[in-house]
């Protein structure tokens, strides 16, 4: 490489990096929030690029280091080393940061407040009144299973759940775009007119934002992907499932997970047919009815018939979901 060709990658290195740097900084300042809420990616994208952008500014600025075989073998060629050292470090910490986890201690102010680390940081609330961890509490006497299709909880495309998954930043122009969804949004009182969060919809999110779900079921519909995911907090579940081509969110009671599951399994099986079911959380595995018991399946395909089983609420199923659902809560709490 000639030096004019490493003055021009030196440039680029500390052009990009300064790009990220800024990126970075607006993150821990606040000002960047829209990478929250996504879905491609579980760390902590804005944040994290400020250490990406660092190791390209320090990458960068060693290829104006002059070269040669004396600079090399000299104090020159050490502090060239120890600055790669560093680069390699904050690139590693960076995509580790950005893409998969960030210690809390490094995180923003603002999203440590969102995410209610501490117990004084969670919302007052109360939950909405339709949710069934409400009506739950008000009538022991008659409930009874949780059955999620009766759910009064507001009925949201992507771009409405989406919003509520980011409802704690008020992204205007999201808001803008979730159309009918916030109508929704608005009669089930977690947002105001112009977006804004309610306490309702701040306490109802809060496990979502808060921590990973203690449950996560997809199945597949002829190519059309199903799914429920529940996350928990000390007082409720937070449960989004699809309902059809949407998307419907309620507050659930912790006694009655087990079975909304297990309803939820049946309704699928009932409505379409088993196709095939994959639990995503490490502890379910993966997992399909066959010959009226549950079997674990480690090799099943996408589109692999299965036959329905009768057995879905057996006995034994019901206490292995059981176990699950509290195994993962006792181990999140530990």
């Amino acid at each position: 490489m000639t030096l004019a060709e490493t003055a021009d990658a030196g440039f680029f290195l500390l052009g990009l990096g300064g790009i990220l740097v800024a990126l970075g900084v607006q993150a821990y300042r606040g000002a960047f929030r829209r990478w929250r809420g996504r879905t491609l990616y579980a760390g902590y994208l804005g944040p994290g690029l400020l250490y990406l952008g660092s190791a390209f500014v320090v990458l960068g600025a060693t290829l104006f280091v002059p070269g040669g075989e004396t600079v090399r073998n000299g104090p020159v060629g050490w502090v060239m080393t120890a600055f790669l050292a560093l680069a390699l470090v904050l690139g590693m910490a960076g995509g580790l940061f950005a893409f998969i986890w960030m210690p809390r201690v490094l995180r923003p102010t603002w999203v440590r407040e969102v995410e209610g680390n501490a117990p004084e940081e969670a919302p007052a609330g109360p939950l909405p009144e339709w949710t069934f961890a409400v009506l739950d509490s008000e009538v022991p006497s008659e409930a009874g299973p949780v059955d999620l299709s009766l759910s009064k909880g507001p009925r949201l495309g992507r771009r409405g759940l989406d919003y509520l998954d980011r409802i704690s930043y008020h992204d205007r122009r999201a808001w803008k775009r979730v159309r009918s969804s916030a109508t929704e949004l608005v009669g089930a009182g977690l947002a105001e007119f112009d977006g804004a969060p309610t306490s309702a919809g701040l306490l109802l999110t809060l496990p979502r934002r808060a921590g990973k779900p203690i449950l996560r079921i997809s199945t597949d519909d002829a190519g059309r992907p199903r799914e429920l995911s529940l996350f928990r907090s000390t007082e409720f579940d937070y449960a989004i499932w699809t309902e059809g081509e949407l998307f419907r969110v309620d507050a659930l009671p912790h006694s009655a997970v087990p079975m909304a599951i297990i309803g939820w399994l049946h309704s699928h099986a009932e409505t379409n047919g088993w196709n095939f079911t994959r639990g995503t959380h490490e502890l379910m595995g993966s997992f399909v009815p066959l010959e009226g018991s549950v079997r674990e399946v480690t090799s099943l395909r996408p589109g692999t018939a299965v036959s329905a089983a009768p057995l879905l609420d057996s006995g034994a199923f019901l206490q292995r979901v059981t176990a699950i659902v509290d195994g993962s809560h006792r181990g999140a709490s530990a």
